[in-house]
């Protein structure tokens, strides 16, 4: 009886060992993409382009937004109610990031 139950001690801990080497698995791949990512060179220069302008105009306007997931689409997750951002806090949204 004592080695029956000495053997399912020892098959528990090897299930344990295969589910860390699994998940180590996982996360050695993860970082691989994100390494890939960071060392990914950008299409356009960081260095070149326009002078931003002073103050910027127009509006942006959202109406009709929603969103489901595709698996229900039925079931509305995101519903926005119609709204506006006027020119002036667009520029004042610009002038915050530019700091």
């Amino acid at each position: 009886m004592s080695q029956l139950t000495h053997s399912n001690v020892l098959c528990c801990n090897f299930q344990s060992i295969s589910d860390v080497f699994t998940g180590l698995m996982q996360a050695i791949g993860a970082s691989e993409k994100v390494f890939e990512y960071i060392d990914r060179k950008p299409e356009i220069p960081l260095d070149s382009g326009t002078v931003a302008p002073d103050c910027l105009y127009g509006r942006i306007e959202f109406r009709n937004v929603r969103f489901s997931y595709p698996g229900r689409p039925d079931a509305v997750v995101l519903k926005v109610i119609p709204f506006r951002f006027p020119s002036i806090l667009l520029t004042i949204f610009y002038m915050i990031c530019e700091i």
